[in-house]
Parts: structure tokens; C-alpha cells; sequence
């Protein structure tokens, strides 16, 4: 960090935000930002964050629940690993927040935004959502309704 950010106390600015964030994966980015010096770059992200704050005005906050960084589990998933209940519930967690951001971006009357580009790219999986959320009761414990052979072998 240059001298100026040292003045500026710019580390305590970023510790205030990273204070507000739902993850670690985001504390690490708030923790990273640095001023930045095009106008152009400057005035886009001025105009997210008005337009965030407007549609938040109008509609309301949409609800963020602490959730965890998914990306490790999935890739593990893709390359064919199996995962832990834990990891499961946590990517349940994270299907749940996307439908949530998307349900209420849709609920914003179809209006224009800079920011409207990263709603539309949300991709909600309720079936999957319900599925992991009905055969895992906690990370310790499957439900008898995770298959009909579990629900079969439980009954004997």
C-alpha cells in the first residue's frame, strides 16, 4: 500500500467494509481494492453503486445470509469427487441466496439498471436446492426421504 492509501487510512476504510460482507471470499475482496485512477472506470462503478442504492430505495434490500465460498466443492464435484453433507448444505445455502437475488432483482418492475447484468446472469436451481434441503438434515444425518433404498433399509 503507497504512502497516500497510508494517509488516507484507506486500510481502515476497507476493514469497515469487509466488516459488512456475507463471505470470506468477498472479505478478501473488499480487503484488496485500491482507488482507482480512470475517470471513465470511476464513473462506471459510481453509477452501480447509485443504482444499487436506488433500487435498494425503492424495493427494498434484498436479504444476504452468510453463506460460504462453494467454488472448491464444486470444482471437486465436476471433476467427479464425492462431497460432505457439510459441503452439500453449503451449496444448498448458495442455490437458496441465488433465487433469492434473482426473485427479488425480478420483483424491480423490469427497470433498466448498470447493475442488471450481474441479476440476469444468476441462475437458480430450486429443484436442486430442494432436493440436497430434503435429503440432508444436518451435516451429520440423511433424511429417510434421500431414496426410496434408504427409506426401504430404515423401515426394516
Amino acid at each position: 500500500m503507497n504512502k497516500y492509501y497510508t494517509s488516507l487510512e484507506l486500510h481502515k476504510i476497507l476493514e469497515m467494509l469487509a466488516a459488512e460482507v456475507s463471505n470470506e471470499y468477498t472479505k478478501e475482496m473488499a480487503l484488496s481494492l485500491e482507488p482507482e485512477t480512470d475517470v471513465d472506470v470511476v464513473r462506471r462503478e459510481v453509477k452501480k453503486t447509485s443504482d444499487a442504492f436506488d433500487l435498494s430505495v425503492k424495493y427494498g434490500t434484498p436479504a444476504f445470509c452468510g453463506f460460504k465460498d462453494v467454488r472448491g466443492s464444486l470444482n471437486r464435484a465436476k471433476s467427479g469427487a464425492s462431497l460432505t453433507l457439510r459441503e452439500l448444505l453449503d451449496i444448498a445455502q448458495m442455490l437458496y441466496q441465488v433465487r433469492n437475488l434473482s426473485d427479488w432483482y425480478k420483483s424491480c418492475e423490469d427497470i433498466e439498471t448498470s447493475i442488471g447484468y450481474l441479476f440476469v446472469s444468476l441462475s437458480p436451481n430450486k429443484y436442486l436446492e430442494d432436493k440436497i434441503k430434503n435429503a440432508i438434515i444436518s451435516e451429520d444425518e440423511i433424511s429417510d426421504m434421500a431414496s426410496p433404498a434408504l427409506a426401504n433399509i430404515r423401515r426394516k
